[in-house]
């Protein structure tokens, strides 16, 4: 689980560090119990054009994601884990983002299968948060907090989101 900040007015992104997991032995769960690691949520894959794919969910899916967009441009449609992803790119004078959202389907002979469903947004005013603090650190965005302030603001409410933030600017690479 995490928390983060995509602030289009700024262009900067703010992210906490905290990655949760399951209990895992050779692909098995072995205990449904919760452990956390610090981790980048942030990942560049683009020096040129300066991209970036953000993600919660599934870490090992979103960093599998992170090197396929590196090498191809674009997101892998064959989805391997839980994981919401964004790929954050400035166009214009502001930020471009696509937004892409686990979904669970059944194919045509019955298996249930990961796929994403994407929408764009671009904005020069625009604020998005997500993650399992998303909805606190927009409220405290919108109380006049900055994109950090409102990731340490989220965590203080929500056990999932790390008081350790990782902070990109656009236009500072």
């Amino acid at each position: 689980m995490t928390t983060i900040v995509i602030d289009f007015k700024n262009k900067l992104i703010a992210a906490d560090k905290q990655s949760t997991c399951n209990m895992m032995v050779n692909g098995s769960l072995i205990k449904e119990q919760i452990f956390y690691k610090q981790c980048s949520k942030i990942h560049l894959v683009s020096n040129d054009e300066e991209i970036y794919l953000l993600g919660v969910g599934d870490n090992y899916e979103i960093s599998r994601q992170s090197l396929y967009v590196a090498r191809n441009g674009h997101v892998d449609n064959e989805v391997l884990g839980n994981c919401d992803l964004v790929i954050v790119r400035v166009k214009g004078d502001g930020l471009f983002a696509d937004i892409y959202k686990y979904k669970t389907v059944t194919n045509w002979y019955g298996k249930k299968i990961g796929k994403f469903e994407r929408t764009s947004l671009q904005g020069d005013n625009n604020v998005i948060t997500f993650g399992s603090g998303g909805d606190y650190a927009y409220g405290a965005f919108m109380a006049g907090c900055t994109a950090e302030e409102a990731v340490i603001a989220a965590s203080k409410c929500d056990v999932y989101t790390s008081h350790e933030v990782d902070v990109v600017k656009f236009g500072e690479l």
